[in-house]
């Protein structure tokens, strides 16, 4: 027949069951450590024991506690147990003497410092110092003064139909060859002007003006 086990004073030992989920959680994370003893477990739960934390002023404490987490439900930590107690530092008298120590000798320090900044303020400012003159950059023009000027508002073809004898003259070749030659350096040299006429054209339209007319003279009068 068997018997139930008793203790020595005779009561019955009741069987333990001991389940994870009767562990209260917490969010908050455990201690801060290193080299500590991890693993997970096939319950999918990762299970952290031990460890060194480092405590300024005091050096390295071997942490005794077992944490749990539940990787698939991540509702919290669960502390199996605690056994390390880390002693908060409590400030000293000496410490607290040093630090009278320091408020008063800053105390004489704010004030030279307050009488140089009136000394500052009472003395007259020091004259201002001429910087050099930045040298000024002269901007190259594109005008040639041997070739025609192209004017503001002048498309291409008005520009080479004004000034093609000029252009072949240029050239000094009146034939067909020529003359093509002296359109491709009048169209060339059209471009190159292109920019600085139309900065000139933004400034007359600002005026109000958007044409430019040239007067010819008649040979009589180019005679006189």
């Amino acid at each position: 027949m068997n018997e139930t086990p008793e203790t020595e004073e005779g009561e019955e030992l009741e069987e333990i069951t001991f389940k994870m989920e009767d562990l209260p959680s917490s969010m908050e994370l455990p201690q801060r450590r290193f080299n500590a003893a991890l693993a997970v477990g096939m319950d999918d739960r990762l299970y952290i024991y031990g460890g060194t934390f480092e405590l300024p002023g005091k050096g390295e404490i071997t942490l005794d506690d077992f944490h749990v987490i539940d990787l698939g439900k991540l509702d919290g930590v669960r502390q199996l147990w605690n056994r390390t107690v880390v002693e908060e530092e409590v400030e000293s008298d000496e410490e607290e003497d040093e630090d009278e120590e320091m408020s008063e000798e800053e105390q004489p320090a704010e004030a030279e410092r307050s009488t140089s900044e009136a000394m500052e303020l009472d003395s007259p400012a020091p004259a201002p110092v001429e910087q050099p003159a930045e040298p000024v950059e002269e901007t190259q023009s594109s005008f040639n003064p041997s070739y025609p000027q192209p004017l503001p508002f002048e498309s291409l073809k008005a520009y080479y139909d004004r000034t093609a004898k000029d252009w072949i003259a240029l050239a000094q070749d009146k034939s067909k060859v020529g003359r093509r030659g002296a359109f491709v350096k009048a169209e060339g040299y059209w471009w190159e002007c292109r920019e600085e006429i139309r900065e000139m054209e933004e400034q007359m339209e600002e005026s109000g003006v958007t044409q430019v007319t040239v007067a010819q003279l008649d040979r009589k009068d180019k005679r006189r």
